[in-house]
């Protein structure tokens, strides 16, 4: 099956050029804007903590422990492994002895 998505916009690129395409999508925002003038909210009354901040942090960090897709995340993007492979001599401030030489 032909797909057809981008018959559209190129079309209308080539028909009435990149202004009218600008203009169109323009329109576009001017629509998400309006409904988002349009919508209500109502206040939440949010009470003061009553507990120190450093239990409520230790609270949160309690609660990460639960959370093994949180832990895994964490460990994917911020384990820095590829460090214990670097040389020890590459840090000359480390102290580096004749073993790691």
């Amino acid at each position: 099956m032909l797909r057809s998505d981008p018959l559209l916009p190129v079309s209308t690129y080539a028909l009435l050029g990149p202004a009218w395409c600008f203009t169109i999508n323009g329109i576009s925002f001017l629509a998400v804007i309006y409904n988002l003038t349009q919508m209500r909210f109502t206040a939440i009354i949010v009470k003061p903590a009553q507990r120190s901040m450093s239990l409520a942090f230790l609270d949160g960090f309690k609660y990460l422990k639960t959370q093994k897709m949180i832990i895994y995340y964490y460990d994917y993007c911020f384990n820095f492994e590829y460090v214990r492979y670097e040389p020890r001599y590459a840090f000359p401030g480390l102290g580096s002895s004749n073993i790691t030489r």
